[in-house]
């Protein structure tokens, strides 16, 4: 009641109003406004969803690199390699240590003023030389984080080439479905015709069961292509590791215009990653041979230090300053082993051996991409001559059906031979698309050879 008289009220113009309108009217306003609030809560949480833009074939790549728990495991081994060649480094300094014990220490017979025992130290020291050993050992942890962050740089190229190849096949199941999808609806629609002409008995038994026949295939075609897609699409979100099925890309598409440039000679792959890892390892393993090679000379240390402490300065009367003492020194050591059965010189063989075997398995594996890069050289000659074949093609099937169905309306070629020009449009589409795609694929494969994918892409 109270707050209907307040909305009287108010029609009314009576501004008098009792407290009682006055409540209900404002419990009226609250409810409308918290209704209101929460529509607007619930579009502003779901507009992202509802109206999220489709990936696109750069936000598929970029998307990949951050989520792949694969590249995450090649960029955590290079950030550990990183701390790894700093301790290398910080090797060189001088350390400062800090050692302390008190307590109680009883002997029987006694050998100390008290039983309270205490001491403290602290000390700097330096190796100045130990024979190169720690310039070794920078070295070759220095080379070791080049070559993890060289593996993880063609690792996240590999990763975008296979987004990019999946993502294409992924476009190019979609624009074959849309041609299929487009054939499927004119055939349905002469089938419709055709129908109706057969049962006014204009058309033949025969030409009913053929056009049946053809929506029948094209619709068996449609399905499969479906299913491609849909396939193509979860081998997509399994590369960017995207467990949504909210995901939407949106297709790229054929661009008539586009101007294909095939390199006349295979890229120089010197400065590929791979090159680059091996040319690193190299050394790496010749650091190795010398390590091994140095344990058979004479090793060579230069050390020096300062250090001050006390001790005895509880339970004794003492103080510091009357039990603390300073030490420095500066030692230079020699150490020459005379015999060791040949154990040094077995190790320095083993080192030189596992040198020999890597940079074997090193050099298979730069030979089987070599081989690899004429391939792709091949492929992508071939790819480019497809796409310029099929232009011409499908050209000419257009031509073809358009001369068919000219004279299919005039009366003079039966009806069979305007579906197999119909079907040999299709397939001249088909063959087109799937060029174009193919040399597009062949293109990234390309720019991966040559080392600049990632810098194509951004990432």
């Amino acid at each position: 009641m109270g707050v209907g008289k307040a909305l009287n009220a108010l029609r009314y113009g009576r501004v008098r109003l009792r407290l009682a309108d006055v409540a209900g009217l404002c419990m009226l306003v609250s409810f409308l406004s918290m209704r209101a609030l929460t529509v607007i809560l619930i579009c502003f949480i779901l507009a992202p969803a509802a109206f999220a833009a489709p990936v696109s074939l750069q936000d598929a790549v970029q998307l990949g690199v951050k989520q792949s728990p694969n590249l995450s495991q090649f960029r955590l081994q290079w950030e550990a390699l990183k701390e790894a060649e700093e301790n290398a480094y910080y090797a060189f300094f001088p350390s400062i240590d800090l050692t302390s014990s008190h307590g109680i220490l009883q002997t029987r017979p006694a050998t100390t003023l008290s039983t309270w025992s205490s001491q403290f130290q602290i000390a700097m020291t330096e190796t100045l030389y130990n024979n190169g050993a720690n310039l070794n050992a920078y070295e070759s942890a220095r080379l070791r984080t080049q070559v993890a962050k060289l593996r993880y740089e063609n690792e996240k190229a590999r990763l975008a080439l296979s987004i990019t190849r999946q993502f294409l096949s992924y476009s190019l199941a979609s624009q074959l479905q849309e041609v299929q999808k487009t054939q499927f609806e004119l055939l349905s629609t002469q089938f419709r015709t055709i129908s109706r002409q057969f049962r006014q008995g204009v058309r033949t038994r025969r030409d009913f069961l053929r056009i049946k026949a053809e929506v029948r295939r094209s619709e068996i075609d449609l399905r499969s292509l479906r299913g491609d897609l849909e396939i193509a699409a979860s081998e997509l979100e399994r590369l960017l590791n995207h467990h949504s099925s909210e995901i939407e890309f949106a297709p790229e598409i054929m661009i008539e215009s586009e101007d294909f440039k095939i390199p006349a000679k295979p890229p120089d792959l010197s400065a590929h990653y791979q090159f680059q890892i091996s040319n690193l390892q190299e050394k790496i393993f010749a650091n190795q041979v010398r390590l091994a090679e140095r344990e058979r000379w004479p090793v060579v240390t230069l050390t020096a230090g300062l250090s001050y402490g006390a001790s005895n300065y509880l339970g004794t009367g003492l103080s510091v300053a009357d039990s603390d003492s300073t030490v420095g020194f500066a030692l230079l050591n020699l150490n020459f082993n005379i015999l060791d059965w040949g154990i040094r010189k077995r190790n320095q063989q083993i080192a030189h051996l596992d040198r020999l075997r890597q940079e074997n398995e090193i050099e298979a594996s730069l030979a089987a991409f070599r081989a690899e890069n004429r391939v792709m050289m091949t492929q992508l000659r071939q790819s480019y001559d497809n796409l310029v074949l099929s232009r011409e093609l499908l050209e000419m099937e257009q031509d073809s059906f358009s001369f068919l169905n000219r004279e299919y309306r005039n009366g003079k070629v039966p009806y069979v031979d305007l579906v197999v020009g119909l079907r040999d449009l299709l397939n001249a589409k088909v063959r087109k698309y799937t060029s174009y795609f193919a040399l597009r694929s062949e293109r990234y494969r390309l720019k991966y050879h040559q080392g600049i994918l990632n810098e194509d892409f951004g990432i």
